[in-house]
Parts: structure tokens; sequence; C-alpha cells
């Protein structure tokens, strides 16, 4: 949980529900439509992605959407790590033969994100919000885009 609240520290766009985070990673540990890889040594995470196995609302195909590929910064942002896991994701998609679908919802390193996404996969739009303060206490609060 210290890396999920890290990454929501980074990222988070809504205030932090720690029993709803902790449910997804125990989806992954159950085998219950998650998956998460992870680098590092035990007690010594350097970053981790997490995968979800969905629908989307309109089909009754299934998808892995990505709800995180995080790095535990500083140190180790230039190491390859989140090139890593995405190498992993794509991975999982080609042996589930299910599409992969991930995004960038972030208000840091924005364009660095969206570079390392377009490198590897291919482009299939952008996220946009409208009355983001309404959304509540986040990492976003007081921060710009860059």
């Amino acid at each position: 949980m210290e890396h999920v609240r890290a990454l929501h520290g980074e990222n988070g766009l809504f205030p932090l529900a720690e029993n709803k985070a902790l449910g997804i990673v125990h989806r992954a540990l159950d085998r219950k439509g998650a998956i998460i890889g992870v680098i590092g040594e035990p007690g010594s995470l350097e970053g981790s992605i997490c995968l979800s196995l969905d629908q989307p609302y309109y089909s009754d195909a299934y998808q892995l959407t990505e709800l995180w590929n995080f790095v535990a910064p500083p140190r180790h942002h230039r190491a390859g790590h989140a090139k890593r896991m995405i190498e992993f994701a794509k991975m999982c998609s080609d042996r589930m033969a299910i599409p992969l679908t991930v995004g960038v919802l972030s208000n840091q390193r924005v364009e660095a994100k969206q570079r390392l996404y377009e490198r590897q996969l291919e482009p299939a739009g952008v996220f946009f919000v409208h009355n983001r303060r309404l959304a509540g206490p986040s990492a976003w609060d007081g921060q710009g885009t860059h």
C-alpha cells in the first residue's frame, strides 16, 4: 500500500480510498481479474503496473485495462522500469489474446509519459477533465500540467 499511496500522491485525481485500492491489490493476489507486475526486491519496490480484466460498457469482449504504471520517484525514473512494465503488460495481452488499453491521467511529466507510450503502443485518444475542482482533495491541487 505504501507504493499505492506514492502513486496516488503523484497522479491521484480523486481522494484516496485505501480500502478500495487494497481491493484491487487483493483481486490481483487472489487471481480474480487483476494482475500486478513489480520490479524491485522485497521491501524495496521500485515500480509496479496493475492491469484489470474488464469489458467495455458497450461490448461482451474483454480487455486488459492498465490501472497504473508507476515507478517510485525519483531515483528509478531513468532505469527503464516504466518501459519494462509496458512490455510486461503487452506480454500479458499477447498471452491472453485480448487487447490492452492504457492511458496517461496525470499532471506531472505528462509529455514524457505520453512519448513513452507512443513509442510502445498504438495511440487511441486522450483524456480531458471538466470540473476537476469537484473531484475533492487530490495530488493535482495547486499543481499545473507540465
